[in-house]
């Protein structure tokens, strides 16, 4: 029995969309490392990501920001694909919203920097959502995966990444705070990071079953 061409396209497309939850993420992250290593006296334990969006070499990291987004968004549609013959219609947008969310951060952080005109919009919104909204978002994707059988596993990783997410998150904001010990402040820059690559790190392993969904799918409609 032959495939029909419409099937395989779309079969294409899809595993395109849902590479993007994987590539971004790298090409960030990627781009951070270049970029701290090229700045002179910076310290990633210390310094926060952001500070590399300023100065010299600044579009590394803005410019992955900005790509983060888009292949991040990318992988949203992916998901609201594959979730579209399993999930009820209510199920599918509040989750695929909240997981838009943080890749919105990493594009307003990016467009709006650290520098003194753009700080309060990329403080109060980019880093808000780029590091907060995660955790509702992990939270959301977990009830809603419940609901399919197969993604059961991948229901209890993006819970188990909420609980991680929030953890982390409580120690980076109290690193910053002016309750840490004096001390603490070294360690800045890490508590941020360590927030950033676990987030990071649900959507590039989300990829994988949205890389498998396809086939799934069409047994399950057929």
């Amino acid at each position: 029995m032959h495939t029909p061409i419409g099937s395989v396209r779309s079969d294409k497309l899809m595993a395109l969309l849902a590479a993007g939850g994987a590539i971004g993420p790298l090409v960030y992250l990627a781009s951070s490392a270049v970029a701290a290593s090229l700045r002179p006296g910076y310290s990633s334990i210390r310094q926060a990501v952001s500070d590399l969006g300023v100065g010299p070499h600044a579009w590394l990291v803005n410019g992955a920001g900005v790509l983060n987004c888009v292949l991040l968004t990318a992988w949203v549609v992916a998901y609201l694909r594959s979730t579209n013959p399993v999930l009820p219609a209510a199920w599918r947008w509040i989750s695929a919203t909240l997981l838009e969310l943080p890749p919105l951060g990493y594009a307003v952080a990016s467009i709006f920097t650290e520098a003194h005109a753009t700080l309060a919009i990329h403080t109060y919104v980019g880093a808000v959502l780029g590091l907060l909204a995660p955790i509702p978002a992990f939270f959301a994707a977990g009830l809603a995966q419940a609901r399919v059988e197969r993604w059961r596993n991948w229901s209890r990783f993006s819970i188990a990444a909420g609980l991680v997410t929030l953890g982390l998150v409580a120690l980076m904001l109290w690193v910053w705070s002016s309750a840490a010990p004096p001390g603490a402040s070294r360690f800045r820059g890490l508590t941020e990071r360590l927030v950033i690559v676990e987030t990071l790190a649900w959507y590039v392993v989300s990829s994988w079953p949205l890389l498998n969904s396809g086939r799934h799918d069409n047994g399950d409609t057929s």
